[in-house]
Formats: structure tokens, C-alpha cells, sequence
């Protein structure tokens, strides 16, 4: 691993800097998680938002994704969630003799998955692109 020269440590500083500040354009008042959530993606890392309804999780993933020109896409989490669900399924066409491979939302780079009320009927609850 290379060291990092001061100028590139003050240039990583500033970009960082400005990319948080765009994110809290949208998210106002969560600057802590603002900075933790890019802190988290530019480590590779996984990141799960937890908060009461309605305090800006999913626009705080939007807003990060488009900063970085991403992709995002929500998941609504059910009991009856399967894992392929989430990650795609490969299912086997008859016509064509192949296997294709239909991803689930956590393809895009950045996913915003919450929890169900239970409040919806059964088909509203399901994952959707």
C-alpha cells in the first residue's frame, strides 16, 4: 500500500467535504450521518439506516446516490422475504434453453431497505424495482 502525500490527504478532505455538503442539502440536521454514511462507502463498506417513519433515510441514500452518480433503489422488508428477493433470481426459460438472471434491488450500488408496518396488504409489502 502506498502512503498518502499531504496534498492528496488534503485534497481527499476537501472533496469529502463537499460531497457531505451536498448530501445535507437534502437532509437537513444529520450531518453526523451524513458524513458516517460516506465514511461507509468510501470503505466498502454496508450500511444500515435505522430511524423512526419519516426522518429521511431514503432520501439521505437518494441523495448520496445521485451525489456520486449512482443508482439506488428501495426495498420493502416483510416477514416473508426471501433472499433472492433482494439479491435476483436466475430462472430457467424453456423456449430458449438458457438460465437469465433477474436482479433484485440490491443490484444498484446503493439500496434503502425498510421495514413493513404490516399496515399494507400482502401485495403492496413486495419487493418492487
Amino acid at each position: 500500500m502506498t502512503e498518502m502525500t499531504p496534498d492528496q490527504a488534503a485534497w481527499f478532505a476537501d472533496v469529502f467535504t463537499r460531497l457531505a455538503a451536498n448530501i445535507g442539502q437534502a437532509v437537513l440536521g444529520k450531518q453526523h450521518v451524513v458524513r458516517l454514511a460516506l465514511t461507509c462507502l468510501v470503505s466498502e463498506g454496508h450500511l444500515l439506516l435505522e430511524d423512526f417513519p419519516g426522518t429521511g433515510k431514503t432520501s439521505m441514500a437518494r441523495a448520496l446516490a445521485n451525489t456520486v452518480h449512482g443508482s439506488t433503489s428501495r426495498i420493502q422488508f416483510t416477514p416473508d422475504l426471501l433472499p433472492s428477493d433482494v439479491t435476483g433470481v436466475t430462472i430457467y426459460d424453456q423456449q430458449k434453453q438458457t438460465f437469465d438472471f433477474h436482479p433484485g434491488p440490491s443490484s444498484p450500488r446503493s439500496c434503502s431497505p425498510t421495514r413493513s408496518t404490516g399496515r399494507h396488504p400482502r401485495r403492496s409489502r413486495r419487493c418492487s424495482r
